[in-house]
C-alpha cells in the first residue's frame, strides 16, 4: 500500500492540517469533532479536504447573502429619508446635515461611532430624531445682550459713567 492508495482508501491515522485561505482560522475544537466524524466515516485527507473547501465556499456564499442584504436594507432606509415628508422631499442632504449637526452636539464620539459602525445612523427614525433635535436645537446666534435699562447710553456716559452722581 502506497501513500497514494492509503489517501484514498481510508481514514489517516492523523489528519494533516487543511488547506483554508490565509486569514481564516479554524475552532480547534470544532476541527476535533470534524475530524472525530471523519474518522468515524473512514474518510481519507484528499475527501475531508474537499469537505472543508466545500464548507469554506458555503460560508463565503452566506457571508457574500448577508452582504448585499444590508445593503438592501441601507438603499431602503435612503430611499424612505430622501421621501421623507418631514425631512426627505428635497431638504434630505440639508436636514441630514442638521441631524448630525445635533448628534455631535447632544450625542457622544462613542454614539457617534456606534452609529456609523452599525449602519443604524441611515435609518430613518434616527435622522428624523436628530432632524428634530437640530431643529428645536436651533442655528446658533451671537448676542451682545443688552443692558436692559431703558434707552442707550451715550458714549460720555459709557466712558464717565459716575459723572454727576453724588
Amino acid at each position: 500500500d502506497s501513500d497514494a492508495d492509503k489517501d484514498v482508501a481510508g481514514a489517516p491515522d492523523e489528519y494533516e492540517q487543511f488547506d483554508v485561505p490565509e486569514g481564516v482560522d479554524i475552532n480547534p475544537e470544532v476541527l476535533t469533532e470534524f475530524t472525530s466524524l471523519l474518522k468515524d466515516a473512514n474518510v481519507s485527507q484528499a475527501q475531508a479536504q474537499s469537505f472543508v473547501d466545500l464548507q469554506l465556499k458555503m460560508n463565503s456564499q452566506a457571508a457574500e447573502a448577508q452582504a448585499q442584504q444590508w445593503a438592501d436594507i441601507q438603499g431602503e432606509w435612503q430611499e424612505a429619508g430622501e421621501n421623507d415628508e418631514e425631512y426627505g422631499k428635497g431638504k434630505y442632504d440639508e436636514s441630514v446635515m442638521i441631524a448630525r449637526k445635533a448628534m455631535r452636539t447632544v450625542g457622544s464620539p462613542a454614539l457617534g461611532k456606534a452609529l456609523e459602525e452599525t449602519g443604524m445612523g441611515n435609518h430613518p427614525e434616527f435622522i428624523r430624531f436628530f432632524y428634530r433635535v437640530g431643529v428645536a436645537i436651533g442655528e446658533d446666534s451671537l448676542s451682545f445682550g443688552g443692558t436692559g435699562k431703558g434707552a442707550d447710553k451715550t458714549a460720555a456716559e459709557k466712558i464717565f459713567p459716575n459723572q454727576g452722581k453724588g
